[in-house]
């Protein structure tokens, strides 16, 4: 009884094996007969298993390649809005430049054509402006430089008279005659000069660091001639530089002032290369941060003490209109 039964699933399971072969012979035999048809050849393709494995070779490598490509893709568009949105603030606009991720090349040619077309031809002039401020020998700031070798400081409307700035110990710093009633305080560059008494061949470089973070004042409307305190959250910017000597280097430091205010810059121009002396490559390190915030002051190793030296700090900036 028992071998009666199996043979009879075994029937049963050949008996449906040979129904499966011969529909898909049906099939195939249906699909060969399409290849006489040209309009439908053309979407048909055949292969064997080693076949397709062989077209296949190379696939995820290729996949995981054009995976970093677009990531590094994608970063650099970043940048490029970003440092874009920076010089457009200049202007009191608030930035508008799309934030998508570029997948393929059809988003990308989108993404430029917007830039250039609405953007990147930008006729409007950016107010750029350049303020300096004296720091007494004497004072608190340059004390504090001289045993520490590093001081922290700060721009700010609260010390907005010499009187204030000397009652503060010049820890806070104003330029009335530059700051005042400005929009849009952005910084583009910051550099320091010094009188000292150091004679012949000196280690004069320092660290000035931006610590990210300020005020920025704008209107509280578009053309209201009223203002609102936004606080600007942002990266710390840090940049080594050396100390311009007051006494022979007039002419450098004004050759640097002269790259910034006397050129009338476009927002699509800005800013014109070759940079000025003290940065030709238009690093700009400090670059849209608020100017209305704190720094730090640090000296590298030297041989001079700053020890009654006189300190004349520059900072180029740019405002709305």
């Amino acid at each position: 009884m028992k071998c009666s039964k199996v043979q009879d699933s075994i029937l049963k399971f050949q008996s449906n094996v040979q129904a499966e072969v011969t529909k898909q012979q049906e099939d195939m035999t249906k699909l060969v007969t399409q290849i006489d048809d040209p309009a439908t050849r053309k979407n048909l393709f055949i292969a064997t298993q080693d076949t397709v494995a062989d077209l296949m070779k190379g696939i995820p490598e290729y996949l995981v390649t054009k995976r970093r490509v677009l990531e590094t893709a994608n970063r650099l568009m970043h940048l490029m809005r970003r440092r874009f949105e920076v010089v457009q603030a200049f202007t009191g606009e608030a930035a508008t430049v799309p934030m998508v991720y570029v997948r393929n090349a059809t988003q990308l040619q989108a993404m430029i054509d917007d830039i250039v077309a609405k953007r990147f031809f930008d006729e409007r002039q950016i107010n750029i402006d350049v303020a300096q401020i004296v720091v007494p020998a004497n004072s608190g700031f340059a004390r504090k430089l001289a045993l520490d070798e590093n001081v922290e400081f700060e721009v700010s409307p609260f010390a907005s008279t010499e009187a204030l700035m000397k009652a503060n110990g010049y820890f806070a710093l104003w330029a009335p005659n530059k700051f005042r009633e400005r929009k849009n305080l952005t910084l583009i560059d910051v550099f320091a000069g010094t009188d000292y008494q150091c004679t012949g061949a000196q280690w004069n470089r320092f660290a000035l660091q931006h610590r990210g973070s300020g005020l920025v004042f704008k209107p509280l409307t578009k053309g209201s001639s009223e203002v609102r305190a936004d606080i600007s959250v942002g990266p710390e910017r840090v940049a080594l530089q050396t100390f311009f000597n007051q006494a022979d280097s007039g002419d450098e430091i004004n050759r640097i002032i002269r790259y910034w205010v006397q050129d009338r810059y476009q927002a699509r121009k800005f800013p014109r290369a070759p940079g000025p002396s003290n940065d030709t490559s238009l690093i700009l390190p400090y670059l849209g941060a608020p100017l209305i915030g704190s720094y730090r002051l640090s000296l590298q190793p030297s041989d001079c003490p700053f020890d009654g030296a006189v300190f004349t700090l520059y900072f180029i900036f740019a405002s709305a209109p």
